[in-house]
């Protein structure tokens, strides 16, 4: 869709991943299996288990989009995907920092 408007931007990206709705179950899955890990462990397994866990949140929030009844994916020049991966890449980047300042 060249020239992709913000309004159909915005909507691609409500209809392939639910809303977010998804991924904001996988996060908050991904934060309470850490949590669960700081109670029972130690901080530094927590925060482990945090990295792992933040990787996964896009590939479990496609494919439950998928079985959902959702693409999962984002037309390609929908310019919200560029913003979606650079926050992802921060987001990912500050678990690692986390973790390392953890040690």
């Amino acid at each position: 869709m060249p020239d992709m408007t913000f309004s159909a931007a915005q909507a691609d990206m409500r209809n392939a991943y639910a809303g977010g709705v998804i991924g904001i179950l996988v996060s908050g899955s991904a934060w309470l299996v850490a949590g669960a890990v700081a109670t029972y462990r130690t901080p530094q397994a927590a925060i482990l288990a945090l990295l792992i866990g933040g990787m996964l949140i896009h590939p479990l929030s496609v494919l439950l989009a998928r079985l959902a009844g959702r693409s999962g994916v984002h037309v390609k020049d929908n310019p919200s995907g560029q913003l979606a991966m650079e926050g992802t890449v921060w987001m990912l980047l500050a678990i690692v920092l986390a973790y390392g300042l953890s040690l």
